[in-house]
């Protein structure tokens, strides 16, 4: 392993990693004296140093399972909030820190990995974004909120995109690295339906069924549609339990239908037919048929202000309880999420020409938009109490960050897909196609997911997205230099 203790008599071995008996007694001597602080001065949360630097210690013995430990504690992950203002997701965000702290101490030690992992295009991508995020919190307008958004920013991102890249190198790691993902989500959606199906499949509870892991049904059924794919390459992949993976993979499907979220459907969808054209080798033309579309919408709303023409009536645009009533208000332009999501987005479009350049800053939405809204598409939950953003990630980056900011993101977020159908065509194995494909279907599922909602902040989806970037960065001809630098350090056990 990268770190290990050295001794003559342990208590644990495998490989040559192991725990000296005298550091056994270290930690037990420790525990005591922790214990003894925190009784004498009544600051209990003492008691939680010696657990943390034993947990540290492990993540340095073994980060690789450290890494499959995060993965896996994904999907039941839940928020807690620290303060009213203040929220963190336990435990996958602990872990995030302590593989922050830990992953840049053994690349340190790897200079030729380091400087092939900088030199990738799309990591260079990433890094451009990151720099023009800290420019923009010098002009933001509540430094404060944009320094915690910049930090929670890098602990994503070196866990998964890093943690990805350095630790998923060959097809067994990414099939133990998919399990760690759809078996806890399996059971994680087989409790929700359990509960959901006491209620009849109610509409009206499917809220409810998705808590406490999920905030609502639409986080919920985000990260059920992304682990579906998932599901289905490991049933395509294996050699034995074939037949259990393709249950897993029904089921899935089955539970993505009772989450009755419209957004994941339609992420569905997207991606059959992004995976067609990436066959096809036809992702350009159908990036250009969508920029077409959404430009020509726009055109049509904003000519003579038509986009006031479709704005909802106050006393009729409301939750329904039926899904049925759902569907039909949203034809008619009546659904309460809708409607109030338009409300946010012409908020987004008008606050953006005030500074276009730097915009707010980030994490500042929130408190700049309400200024900037069009009162004729106010609804029932305009008053925002649970503090949410655009919901649409794309125009969240215009407000926040600037032109810049979203011409960096979204020349990162096509690159990829560009990226994944170049390695697939290159590529003459078939499970470095198959990935491509998957990572093509992620990653277009996301692109409509962030287009209706702001989740590449969020543990759930954002981690999904940086590992696809970790595994593209790590892929066939670009993968290869940055595994013959040290291949040691792929060879090593779990």
């Amino acid at each position: 392993m990268v770190f290990a203790f050295t001794g003559k008599k342990t208590l644990m071995n495998k490989g040559n990693a192991y725990l000296p008996l005298e550091g056994f007694k270290t930690i037990l001597l420790l525990s005591l004296i922790s214990v003894v602080m925190a009784l004498v001065t009544e600051q209990y949360t003492i008691m939680l140093i010696v657990p943390a630097l034993l947990v540290l210690v492990f993540g340095m013995q073994f980060p690789k399972l450290l890494f499959y430990a995060l993965i896996f504690t994904i999907p039941v992950s839940f928020e807690v909030m620290i303060t009213p203002k203040l929220g963190t997701d336990i435990p996958d965000e602990f872990i995030m820190w302590l593989l922050t702290a830990i992953l840049p101490l053994i690349i340190i030690a790897r200079p030729g990995f380091f400087k092939n992992l900088m030199s990738h295009q799309l990591t260079i991508l990433l890094t451009a974004g990151l720099c023009w995020t800290l420019i923009t919190i010098l002009n933001s307008t509540h430094p404060l909120f944009s320094i915690k958004y910049f930090l929670a920013k890098v602990w994503y991102i070196i866990p998964f995109f890093t943690g990805t890249v350095f630790f998923l190198a060959d097809e067994k790691s990414i099939i133990r690295a998919a399990k760690c993902l759809v078996i806890p989500m399996s059971a994680v959606a087989a409790f929700i339906v359990a509960r959901h199906a006491l209620t009849g499949f109610s509409f009206e509870q499917v809220n409810d069924m998705a808590r406490p892991v999920f905030r609502n049904h639409v986080n919920y059924a985000a990260l059920l549609v992304c682990v579906l794919p998932v599901s289905y390459a490991l049933y395509r992949n294996a050699e034995k339990s074939k037949r259990i993976w393709l249950l897993i993979t029904i089921f899935l499907t089955v539970a993505l239908f009772f989450s009755y979220a419209r957004g994941s459907w339609l992420a569905f969808a997207v991606a059959l037919i992004t995976m067609s054209a990436m066959i096809k080798n036809r992702l350009s033309w159908l990036f250009v048929g969508v920029a077409v579309l959404i430009i020509g919408f726009f055109i049509f709303f904003v000519t003579g202000n038509r986009y006031l023409n479709y704005r909802p009536v106050y006393e009729k645009t409301v939750y329904h309880s039926s899904f049925n009533e759902h569907l039909e208000a949203t034809y008619a332009m009546r659904d309460l999420s809708t409607a109030e999501r338009v409300y946010r987005w012409i908020a987004a479009f008008r606050m953006s020409k005030e500074k276009l350049l730097t915009g707010y800053g980030p994490n500042t939405f929130y408190f700049e938009y309400k200024p900037f809204t069009v009162s004729a598409f106010t609804t029932y939950v305009s008053s925002n109490d649970e503090h949410s953003t655009v919901h649409n990630y794309f125009l969240l980056l215009l407000t926040e960050q600037g032109i810049p900011g979203l011409v960096l993101f979204t020349t990162l977020y096509l690159a990829m897909l560009m990226m994944a159908q170049r390695i697939y065509h290159q590529s003459t194995n078939t499970f470095e196609k198959g990935l491509m494909l998957l990572v093509t279907a992620l990653l277009s599922m996301i692109g409509v997911l962030i287009f209706l909602s702001d989740l590449i902040e969020t543990d759930k989806i954002g981690s999904i997205f940086y590992i696809c970037l970790g595994l593209l960065v790590g892929g066939n001809k670009a993968r290869q230099p940055l595994h013959q630098v040290h291949p040691e350090v792929h060879s090593q056990e779990d």
